[in-house]
Formats: C-alpha cells, sequence, structure tokens
C-alpha cells in the first residue's frame, strides 16, 4: 500500500468535500422542482376529487382546494427558500426530508385515503434513499 503525504491527504480530502457540497447543491435544486411540482399536484388533486362543496343550492370551494393551496405552499416554500439561501447544507437536506414526508401525508387526505396514493410513500421513500 502506498502512503501519501499529509498535503497530498489533505488536497484529496478539499476535493472531496466540495465535490459532495456540489452534489448536494444540485440534488437540492431538483428536490426544489420536485416540491413544486408536487404542490401543484395536490391542488390539481383537491379540484379533480372535490373542487367544490354545497350547502342547500349554495356551492363553495372545497376546503381540501384551500388546504392544498395553504398548506402545500407552506410545505413546499420552505424548502424552496433554504435551496436559494442554504444549498447543500444538512438543515436544507432535513426540512426537504420532512417536507417530502408531509406531501405523501396531504395528498392522502385530499384522495380521501385511497390506496394508490399510498405509493407516493414508496416513491418518497425510494428518493430519500438515494438523497441520502
Amino acid at each position: 500500500m502506498i502512503e501519501h503525504s499529509p498535503e497530498i491527504r489533505r488536497r484529496a480530502q478539499e476535493h472531496f468535500e466540495r465535490s459532495q457540497q456540489a452534489s448536494n447543491a444540485f440534488t437540492d435544486r431538483l428536490f426544489s422542482v420536485l416540491m413544486l411540482v408536487q404542490w401543484a399536484g395536490s391542488v390539481g388533486a383537491a379540484l379533480w376529487f372535490s373542487p367544490s362543496t354545497w350547502e342547500g343550492a349554495r356551492s363553495s370551494v372545497h376546503p381540501h382546494v384551500w388546504w392544498a393551496l395553504c398548506l402545500g405552499g407552506a410545505l413546499a416554500l420552505m424548502p424552496v427558500a433554504l435551496t436559494l439561501l442554504r444549498p447543500g447544507s444538512l438543515t436544507t437536506r432535513l426540512v426537504i426530508a420532512a417536507a417530502q414526508s408531509c406531501f405523501s401525508a396531504l395528498l392522502i387526505h385530499l384522495t380521501g385515503g385511497r390506496i394508490e396514493t399510498h405509493f407516493h410513500v414508496f416513491g418518497s421513500l425510494a428518493f430519500l434513499a438515494f438523497y441520502r
């Protein structure tokens, strides 16, 4: 086995850390796009499954649409903001992972617990496993 000088080991470590930071920042940007797509998808699901509610002869926007707009927006905008402010940081990755999990719960709620929506959880876990 070849022994390298401390200078070479230090430079290799610095190169590795720069490469890891660039990879984390790139993945953060991909996840921020995914968050915005999920937000639009949650609004679309709410409009598709329960666009309006009826009280007698009067129709109004269903609360699920407001949940998708407001809660989905909050879930998407925090990770996107952190991606812009602190790309590649541990805090950003943790917030993205938590928001991804919450999006699964929101989508399951919006679709009335349909079994097909539960597969979003499995897809999210796969994405988060690669994100690690």
